[in-house]
């Protein structure tokens, strides 16, 4: 996928990141809206880059489901990272941070854990991330708690109670977008409580 449209937001580098993540994305879609799955990546972009103006967590929040979701390979980020001007201690900084924001606790891995218990360790390692780490898994779930309250209220529910888990105990990102996130959660238990009474 070339040329991803995101009106001049994002500058050449994370422009040339956004490319190369929305070729390993390009097969993937977003469950409920069925819009290209990088378009929530872009999101995600988008509201660390207007939080926190660190480029290097930008980058990170485009490419922050690549490990999780896609099957690229470290180096082949490595070397994107570098083809798009980032230095060698920013690629190893963000390809570090991306590590800390994928998944450990998946069902492939612990099959024997039911999906509650496998959320409840992954709060519990979250909780122990790097500050960056948690202030780019902040704009991913209020992106994600928005969409889900929005479009499927009942699943939206259960992912509403694991964000609340995580951000009990995951406040040392930055405070402002943090607080955006506690606001997003409060936001989504309303729309989905409405949609309860409607039923």
């Amino acid at each position: 996928m070339n040329n991803i449209p995101t009106n001049d937001f994002f500058d050449e580098r994370e422009q040339s990141l956004l490319n190369f993540v929305g070729h390993w994305h390009r097969t993937q879609k977003r469950k409920y809206t069925g819009d290209p799955y990088v378009k929530h990546l872009i999101a995600v972009a988008r509201m660390v880059k207007s939080y926190t103006h660190d480029s290097t967590l930008v980058a990170v929040a485009i490419c922050h489901d690549l490990y999780e979701d896609t099957n690229c390979p470290e180096k082949d980020l490595l070397d994107a990272l570098s083809i798009a001007g980032y230095s060698r201690t920013e690629g190893k900084l963000i390809n570090r941070l991306i590590w800390e924001l994928t998944d450990e606790y998946i069902k492939a891995k612990y099959p024997e854990l039911n999906r509650r218990e496998r959320k409840k360790r992954e709060a519990q390692r979250l909780w122990a991330v790097s500050p960056q780490a948690q202030t780019v898994k902040y704009a991913d779930m209020i992106d994600n708690v928005g969409d889900l309250a929005q479009n499927d209220p009942g699943f939206g529910k259960r992912y509403l109670s694991e964000m609340k888990d995580i951000l009990n105990k995951m406040d040392a990102g930055a405070a402002n977008l943090y607080k955006q996130a506690l606001e997003a959660a409060e936001i989504a238990e309303k729309l989905i409580k409405a949609h309860q009474k409607d039923r």
